[in-house]
């Protein structure tokens, strides 16, 4: 499967879908094509353009925000595999699991370079490289360099 999309969104709020996002409202437009072959998905960020509001300390406002650039996102799935059947009373269920018994997200991994501009930050260069599981999250880059200075991060995360 190939595809290519060009999405815009004025004033979509994503912490409404997911509460620790910390953007209250996005507006802008996201350029991108991916392809899909069995379990690995491929997604190229071509051009993001996005302004938006970072959730602020209760009764500050909100801080606004930039962001600019391009990247490359890869996905490696479960494979599925049928479980055997349970009867309860006159109903029967197939569940699908990998042979692990998890479904969904096997890896990622993630690549971003771009512009970064909110205030308390001095605008500059924003590059991102992480990758990892539902489990762990590895930072092998987090850089971000503005007129100000420098800041470089890596580690990991558990997340489980």
């Amino acid at each position: 499967l190939n595809w290519s999309a060009q999405l815009a969104t004025n004033h979509f709020e994503p912490a409404r879908i997911l509460p620790s996002i910390p953007l209250q409202s996005v507006q802008g437009t996201i350029i991108a094509h991916g392809t899909s072959q069995g379990l690995q998905h491929t997604l190229w960020v071509d051009r993001t353009a996005l302004k938006g509001s970072i959730q602020a300390e209760t009764g500050k406002p909100a801080r606004p925000m930039q962001l600019d650039g391009s990247g490359q996102v890869v996905v490696l799935m479960n494979p599925a595999t049928p479980v055997k059947s349970v009867k309860s009373g006159k109903s029967e269920t197939t569940k699908a699991t990998s042979s692990s018994g998890s479904t969904g997200i096997k890896s990622y991994a993630v690549r971003y370079q771009g512009k970064l501009a909110t205030p308390g930050v001095p605008a500059g260069d924003l590059r991102v490289r992480v990758s990892g599981t539902p489990e762990l999250t590895r930072i092998e880059q987090f850089e971000h360099h503005g007129a100000a200075g420098d800041i470089r991060l890596t580690g990991q995360m558990m997340l489980a």
